[in-house]
């Protein structure tokens, strides 16, 4: 496979925030700025300052110049044009908030990150956007996606299915866990899911 530029920027963001999260915190100065047009009321968490550095030394923050420290201070602005646009009402992720989301599951590790989102991308179940850069879920992506969850083997797919695994994996490492334990609750999941969809199967013994 040819590496692309996507592909050096999104290990070179992977690589940031994994830096970022083995930091010292930090301590960001934020303002909510109330936003109203008409009837339409919403508020804007903005961070204007940075108090005390840590992981923001590798990963700085966007910094909104434009909100005063000054409470209660209202700015009038005046309306330039409308324009109208197809959105979502769903959060959409970018590539480095799925990998944030990952570690935070303590889903996969740092090494797969970048090659779940590849793989994801690479067999159509996704495409990211050109300006935004946002990760959606193609036609066939929710099709694949909508089958497996609906399937018996939905819990052996599922974000617990690979936090247990991960753990087990960890604890096998550590010496926490034996393997061929470990192996055999593996196994008896399989052996009852493949029962439940009406299938038989010998795996054999540990």
């Amino acid at each position: 496979m040819q590496l692309t530029g996507a592909h050096y920027r999104l290990y070179q963001l992977i690589f940031e925030r994994f830096i970022a999260s083995q930091m010292a915190p930090a301590v960001l100065e934020k303002a909510v700025v109330k936003l109203s047009l008409g009837s339409l009321t919403s508020e804007v968490e903005a961070v204007i300052g940075v108090v005390k550095e840590g992981f923001t030394l590798v990963s700085r923050p966007r910094l909104e110049a434009w909100v005063s420290r000054e409470v209660g201070k209202e700015y009038r602005v005046q309306l330039s044009g409308v324009k109208t646009f197809k959105g979502s009402l769903t959060q959409l992720y970018r590539s480095g908030d799925l990998v944030m989301l990952m570690k935070k599951k303590n889903i996969g590790r740092p090494s797969t990150y970048a090659k779940v989102l590849e793989a994801n991308m690479r067999h159509g179940y996704v495409i990211e956007t050109k300006k935004a850069k946002f990760i959606v879920p193609t036609s066939l992506g929710m099709r694949v996606y909508d089958i497996l969850t609906s399937s018996p083997f939905a819990p052996l797919l599922s974000e617990e299915a690979s936090r247990v695994l991960e753990e087990g994996l960890d604890k096998i490492e550590q010496g926490d866990l034996k393997a061929s334990e470990f192996v055999v609750s593996v196994k008896e999941e399989i052996t009852q899911r493949l029962k439940e969809a009406g299938f038989a199967l010998n795996l054999g013994g540990p």
